[in-house]
């Protein structure tokens, strides 16, 4: 079977995982994202709350793309 070269846009969750499913195929695979880091609707952030640096998770589109 002869190894097809991919591009898999977008790093939320689908992603990675679509990348590593078709590098373990055998297949050449690139993995483009507009952001600095992976997670799409699920990410880290870090806010200043009343002069306190408090990490939030940040998951609400995926909740939405679920439907609930």
């Amino acid at each position: 079977m002869a190894r097809s070269r991919i591009a898999v846009i977008g790093g939320g969750i689908n992603g990675p995982v679509s990348a590593f499913f078709r590098k373990e195929h055998g297949d050449d695979v690139d993995l483009f994202e507009a952001r600095e880091s992976l997670g799409g609707a699920c990410n880290r952030e870090f806010l200043d709350i009343e002069g306190e640096r408090v990490e939030c998770t940040n998951a609400y589109g995926v909740y939405d793309m679920v439907g609930n």
